[in-house]
């Protein structure tokens, strides 16, 4: 797999959430993937997880709760670790850095 974010995130519930997507490349041998996704902005933290992509989707998705302040609109640090799933039944991990622009 290899996944990016999308260059905006949407800030949603009044700066209490944050909906995240990006593209996805998959190999051959992968059927799918979870996502779970960090956005940082100063000391507010937002984390989520996507449902279940399959490598059929060129997209993945994921909404984040904020655990403790309010996002605002600007640039904020993101990290996404997938555990992907292999057609042999194994998984495997992958992860990407990467910043986005948080937008009402």
């Amino acid at each position: 797999m290899k996944g990016q974010f999308d260059d905006t995130a949407r800030i949603v519930s009044s700066g209490a959430g944050l909906e995240v997507t990006g593209p996805a490349e998959w190999e051959p041998d992968e059927s799918g993937a979870v996502i779970h996704v960090r956005v940082k902005q100063e000391q507010v933290v937002a984390t989520g997880d996507s449902a279940y992509t399959p490598s059929s989707a060129t997209t993945w998705s994921a909404r984040l709760t904020v655990h403790s302040g309010t996002l605002e609109p600007g640039v904020a640090d993101a990290k996404a670790r997938a555990t992907v799933s292999l057609n042999d039944g194994h998984t495997e991990p992958y992860s990407w850095p990467d910043t986005v622009d948080l937008v009402p």
